[in-house]
């Protein structure tokens, strides 16, 4: 099935033709999809209320039951790498020039939302100054396990081959890759881990029927 290039329409779209994809939703102008492969999504909505948005999704293992919101502001750009797995999962661009970037090989549990900035205006009473307007960026490494009902907020930035621990807020950046990251707000709590999407129990049988102990 053919990509899809969407520029510059004001129309809701579903497509495939099945409901249980994908329906976009756009309202604004020279905004440019790029989806790679549309089969992918299931009962999933892209909402962009801007101008000048970028969407690029690549060659994801799948994206299920997720909601992507772009609007509160102009050139934004969410960019969701190759095998890349996203299961109930909301995600908020709501800033001036904000991004969100998934890497490849990530995993996104149930419930985690993300969120590039915090959609209301923060005043240093003394100065009059606004205090939370500057440009957002929120990466996600490659080869991360974000746990169920995870938030991450503006700024949030994970290392490559990183855990984050179910009901965690990402507040700031990580910069250790390969550790386990988790609390409210969450703090690294163990270094030099790895981690495989197989079930432990499998691999554990498969290796006692192989000889081995299954430790490993």
């Amino acid at each position: 099935m053919p990509n899809i290039f969407v520029h510059a329409w004001k129309r809701k779209i579903v497509f495939p033709k099945s409901k249980k994809k994908l329906q976009i939703f756009n309202n604004g102008k020279n905004n440019k999809i790029d989806i790679q492969n549309p089969d992918l999504f299931l009962n999933s909505k892209l909402c962009i209320d801007g101008n000048n948005c970028r969407v690029i999704i690549k060659n994801a293992r799948y994206i299920r039951y997720t909601n992507i919101w772009i609007y509160n502001g102009d050139n934004q750009t969410i960019v969701i790498d190759d095998d890349v797995s996203v299961e109930r999962a909301l995600m908020y661009l709501c800033g001036q020039n904000s991004k969100l970037t998934i890497k490849k090989d990530s995993m996104l549990a149930a419930g985690v939302s993300i969120w590039t900035a915090d959609g209301h205006t923060i005043k240093d009473n003394k100065t009059g100054n606004i205090l939370n307007n500057k440009e957002n960026h929120i990466i996600i490494g490659e080869h991360v396990w974000i746990a169920q009902d995870v938030k991450l907020l503006k700024n949030a930035k994970i290392a490559d081959g990183c855990i984050v621990g179910a009901s965690s807020c990402i507040c700031k950046e990580f910069k250790t890759p390969n550790c386990i990251i988790a609390g409210n707000p969450a703090e690294q709590i163990k270094t030099d881990i790895s981690w495989e999407r197989e079930d432990p129990y499998k691999k554990k049988v498969e290796a006692k029927k192989s000889g081995g102990n299954g430790q490993k």
